[in-house]
């Protein structure tokens, strides 16, 4: 199970690889004020910088 990375109270969100070698994928839990949860498939670091925004 995985670590949460960062954690953003609002309606958008950006999260940017580091490259660290233990970072080899990130997946997105969202959950809204009424406690629903949408997870997404998780995306790979495969050595291009990336951004992802929510």
């Amino acid at each position: 199970m995985g670590l949460p990375l960062k954690i953003v109270d609002g309606d958008e969100a950006v999260y940017e690889f580091t490259g660290s070698p233990d970072e080899q994928y990130i997946r997105v839990k969202a959950i809204n004020g009424a406690s629903k949860c949408a997870l997404f498939q998780p995306i790979f670091f495969d050595g291009r910088k990336r951004i992802l925004e929510i």
